[in-house]
């Protein structure tokens, strides 16, 4: 069986108020073709612990999936820090560009006016708005041991954050057991 490896790229994802639920949808897809998902792994955006963390895949796993990192802002280094690791410069290719920013073109219903001014960040037309609804509560059940529970995305649909071009999932359900030292 052929072995793969996920590498989530993002600040946000180490703290308690985002979900790494990219990963869990990755590893559906990937076992739904074979392939056995053995690590998976979140960094945050820092270029030297990111270096660190894809060298590492590359030495223990054929396949490496990235998710995150990889948008226009200044702390999205996933590009440039695969690029340096791998030895390998980057290239734009004009043909390619053209095609994605038609399709975001396409997909674009309004444009806030506060991104107006964006034209480096945000594709002509705008990004989709959206809201979904969640539930979450936790208990302490000993000194250093906490659950928590969470309904996310109650309403079902789907979704897709600010600029990213990837959907997000649809309704699930969140539990995580926390222990303190």
């Amino acid at each position: 069986m052929m072995d793969a490896e996920i590498i989530a790229v993002g600040s946000e994802l180490l703290t308690p108020f985002r979900l790494d639920t990219n990963s869990l949808y990755l590893t559906g897809k990937l076992n739904a073709l074979g392939i056995e998902v053995r690590f998976k792994t979140i960094v945050g955006d820092d270029r030297q612990r990111l270096a660190e963390v894809f060298s590492t895949a590359l030495k223990r796993s054929r396949w490496i999936v990235v998710t995150g990192g990889l948008g226009p802002t200044e702390d999205d280094l996933c590009r440039e820090v695969v690029a340096e690791v791998l030895e390998r410069p980057l290239q734009e290719d004009p043909r390619i560009r053209r095609k994605i920013e038609a399709r975001f073109a396409r997909a674009q219903e309004r444009l806030s006016p506060g991104d107006v001014r964006d034209t480096q960040r945000i594709p002509p037309g705008g990004t989709p708005g959206w809201a979904t609804f969640a539930l979450r509560g936790g208990v302490r059940v000993a000194e250093r041991l906490t659950v928590d529970v969470g309904l996310e995305n109650l309403g079902n649909r789907d979704y897709r954050h600010h600029g990213s071009g990837v959907n997000e999932p649809g309704a699930q359900a969140v539990l995580s057991v926390g222990w303190g030292f």
